[in-house]
């Protein structure tokens, strides 16, 4: 048993010291690398999609200075006691619906000086009508390596629909389609 331990150990200890180039052919490209889209990309799948595309802009960018320079004192103010609300993100593509997990990148309770950054927020959302959408998302995400995430209608709170800077397929589930789906009172 020990020596299945100094084994394991030994392995361990070989893979964590590698070549770093091993392990970056997997990543996926973020903001600041050479892969990642640059905005005449991210125009032209907007062309695409014929408009479907949404930047991410958080909805407590009000609450600071930088970098959208739309500070609201007043509007910050009514967004502090919902924030922790699901309500409040339920109609926001990239917004997250449990606070824990948006990792304090732009909420309206940290300080008007501090930086909103996109942080665990989408970078941008496609609002997927069509299969052709779908299509388009799924190749821009393979050919510029980028991580691609489907959401749908907005209901899940953990963090497994979550990524710094992911290209989200929002799927919006219709109401008329929800009606036909059995409940118990």
């Amino acid at each position: 048993m020990l020596s299945l331990a100094r084994a394991l150990a030994a392995l361990s200890l070989a893979v964590s010291i590698g070549p770093a180039e091993a392990y970056t052919q997997d990543c996926r490209n973020l903001p600041g690398d050479a892969g990642w889209p640059n905005l005449a990309a991210w125009s032209k799948l907007d062309a695409t999609l014929k408009g479907q595309l949404i930047a991410t802009v958080p909805q407590a960018h009000v609450c600071h200075r930088a970098p959208y320079h739309n500070y609201d004192p007043t509007v910050c103010t009514k967004r502090q006691p919902i924030w922790t609300q699901a309500e409040t993100c339920v109609r926001t593509p990239a917004e997250i619906m449990n606070a824990y997990f948006q990792n304090q990148s732009c909420d309206p309770f940290t300080s008007i000086n501090r930086t909103c950054e996109v942080g665990n927020y989408a970078a941008y959302s496609i609002n997927v009508t069509t299969a052709q959408h779908v299509i388009a998302g799924f190749e821009f995400a393979r050919q510029h390596n980028i991580r691609l995430v489907v959401k749908t209608c907005g209901h899940a709170v953990r963090d497994h629909y979550i990524g710094s800077y992911v290209l989200f397929l929002v799927l919006q589930v219709s109401t008329s389609f929800l009606s036909l789906i059995p409940t118990r009172d």
